[in-house]
C-alpha cells in the first residue's frame, strides 16, 4: 500500500491515468499506464515497429491516440471486471481521463492506496500497468478479501472435482488380458502357419495381467462364461507391489 499523494508526485507529465468507478463500491479507482508503453503501443496500432524512441515530457495526446489508448483501457477494464466476479461481483465504468496527475485528486493525500502492478511484455519493450485502489473503497468488503475468497473457490473446485469424477466415470477404456509370451526367430515367424502351436512362458493355472490402458491392474485366471471367453479377477495389484 502507498499514501496517496506519494503515490502521485511519483507520476510523470503527461501520464495515461484513466479514473473508473467499481459499482456498487463507493469511490474511484485509477488505471495507470506506462507513457512510454503508451507511445510504443500507439506506433504499433499504426502500423510502426515499435522501436522508435518517443519524447514524452510536455506533449499531450492527439484525439486519433486518445481514441486508441481508450480501446485499450475498456479491454483492461473488462478483463478487471470479470477477474473480480469470483471475489464481489462489480460493474466497472470507465469515468474520465487525464494526463495531469494533479487533475486525478480522488481521495485525500494521505489516504491508502492498494496498488497492483502488471508488466507487459512487447517485442521491443516492457511496460507497466498499475492499478490503484483506495483503502476506504474496499473495506467494506475487506472481510470477503481475507476469508471468503478462498471458500468461494474452495467450493468451486469441489463441484468442478464431481463434475470430472462423473465424466471419468463414463469414459470407455481398454482391459486387456496377457495369455503370456513367447521367442521365435524370424524365419519362425516367417513359416507360421494355420494349426500350428505356440508354447508360451505360463502354466494353465497360472495367474494373468490384466492390464487398464497398459497399465498392470489386475490378477485372475481365464475361463468361459457361457459362450464367452472371460477373465475371473482374483486380486488388484498394489502399486507398490514387487515385479
Amino acid at each position: 500500500m502507498i499514501k496517496f499523494g506519494e503515490f502521485i508526485r511519483t507520476l510523470p507529465v503527461p501520464s495515461s491515468l484513466h479514473i473508473f468507478k467499481m459499482e456498487p463500491l463507493r469511490g474511484h479507482a485509477i488505471l495507470v499506464l506506462d507513457p512510454k508503453m503508451v507511445f510504443t503501443l500507439i506506433d504499433v496500432f499504426l502500423g510502426g515497429s515499435g522501436k522508435g524512441t518517443y519524447r514524452i515530457e510536455g506533449r499531450e495526446f492527439t484525439a486519433i491516440e486518445s481514441r486508441l489508448i481508450y480501446r485499450v483501457v475498456v479491454m483492461i477494464l473488462t478483463e478487471l471486471e470479470k477477474a473480480w466476479q469470483p471475489v464481489h461481483p462489480v460493474r466497472i465504468q470507465y469515468v474520465r481521463s487525464e494526463i495531469n496527475p494533479q487533475f486525478v485528486s480522488i481521495v485525500g493525500p494521505n489516504d491508502l492506496m492498494i496498488m497492483t502492478t502488471f508488466g507487459l511484455e512487447l517485442e521491443h519493450f516492457t511496460g507497466m500497468i498499475n492499478i490503484c485502489i483506495p483503502y476506504a473503497l474496499l473495506e467494506p468488503i475487506k472481510n470477503k478479501l481475507y476469508s471468503g475468497y478462498q471458500r468461494d473457490r474452495l467450493a468451486i473446485d469441489k463441484s468442478w472435482i464431481r463434475r470430472f469424477e462423473a465424466g471419468i466415470q463414463q469414459a470407455e477404456i481398454d482391459l486387456v488380458v496377457e495369455l503370456g509370451r513367447t521367442q521365435l526367430k524370424v524365419k519362425d515367424l516367417l513359416n507360421l502357419k494355420i494349426g500350428d502351436t505356440l508354447v508360451l512362458n505360463t502354466e494353465a493355472n497360472d495367474c494373468l495381467i490384466a492390464k487398464v490402458q497398459g497399465v498392470p491392474k489386475y490378477l485372475g485366471h481365464s475361463g468361459l462364461y457361457g459362450a464367452n471367453k472371460a477373465f475371473q479377477v482374483k486380486e488388484k495389484i498394489s502399486l507398490h507391489r514387487n515385479g
